[in-house]
């Protein structure tokens, strides 16, 4: 009985560390986005970092990447950056855009 009560203990653990971990999934790509607009474009580089961390697949987060590369006049971490929006999204009208003027 013991033994049952611990491992149901355990569970709970888990499944609260996954969802806490989730949440900050969304939170890091929204707060760099937010950043992003208010033209705070170094702190919002860290933020989409992280989120690529949690979220290797995400576009977005590389594509802002890519847009503050822009911004900074590096072009080889812009063509990166972009390069990876379309290994994962091949349609993305914006990266196509972007790396065609680069």
């Amino acid at each position: 009985m013991n033994c049952i009560y611990f491992l149901v203990k355990i569970l709970f653990f888990c499944l609260f560390l996954t969802s806490i971990a989730d949440a900050s999934k969304e939170n890091y790509f929204a707060e760099g986005k937010i950043l992003f607009e208010k033209k705070k474009f170094e702190k919002s580089k860290i933020f989409f970092q992280r989120d690529i961390v949690f979220n290797p697949k995400n576009p977005d987060s590389y594509l802002y990447l890519a847009k503050i590369s822009k911004k900074g006049e590096n072009d080889e971490e812009e063509e990166t950056n972009l390069n990876n929006v379309l290994l994962l999204s091949p349609q993305n009208d914006e990266a196509i855009f972007m790396l065609a003027l680069l």
